[in-house]
């Protein structure tokens, strides 16, 4: 007996998915996160994602992170936002307002992987979020295949530890690999 005639549709999908991660997924389940009891029935959900902003191409986003999937705490967002509210996700504060990194980095015009790289390295927040860029990446990486040297690990003395591009073209690479010596 057909109940909608909707399975496998990208809402009824949707719908599937909260269920199952809710069921067998060690993020959701083992830390409780569960679907309300209104949204067992596909039609409910349905019902409630129409008359709350579902277009295709957006994805549902839980506003806490840690709460439930319910009305009250499910709103429909770009796929790309969604990305940006995760346990994982690093907060910082930017422009008097705490936001994801990514989010800041974006706003101060810089590269994710960059202001991500600097941070890890040892930058303050505000540092790798104020500081331009040194070099024009595509530049740097035409210069190291002419010299016959490996990007990244310019890349890196470049960006990560503020080397002037001079410096790092011209110190040897001593090692290969993360566990050797790769400059002094």
């Amino acid at each position: 007996m057909k109940r909608h005639c909707e399975s496998h549709t990208h809402l009824h999908d949707i719908w599937c998915g909260i269920n199952k991660r809710c069921r067998h997924h060690p993020r959701y389940a083992g830390r409780g996160i569960s679907v309300c009891e209104e949204w067992a029935l596909y039609e409910n959900f349905r019902d409630w994602a129409l008359a709350n902003g579902y277009e295709p191409g957006l994805t549902i986003e839980r506003v806490d992170v840690d709460g439930n999937y319910c009305p009250e705490n499910c709103t429909w967002i770009p796929f790309g936002k969604q990305a940006r509210n995760r346990t994982t996700t690093k907060w910082v504060e930017y422009d008097g307002r705490e936001m994801s990194l990514a989010e800041a980095a974006e706003l101060a015009g810089l590269p994710y992987k960059e202001v991500h790289l600097r941070i890890k390295s040892g930058w303050s927040v505000y540092d790798a979020l104020h500081t331009p860029l040194l070099t024009d990446p595509n530049n740097l990486h035409k210069r190291c295949v002419e010299l016959g040297l490996n990007y990244h690990t310019i890349y890196n003395r470049v960006h990560s530890l503020g080397w002037s591009e001079e410096r790092a073209l011209n110190t040897p690479i001593l090692g290969k690999g993360a566990n050797q010596v790769s400059y002094k």
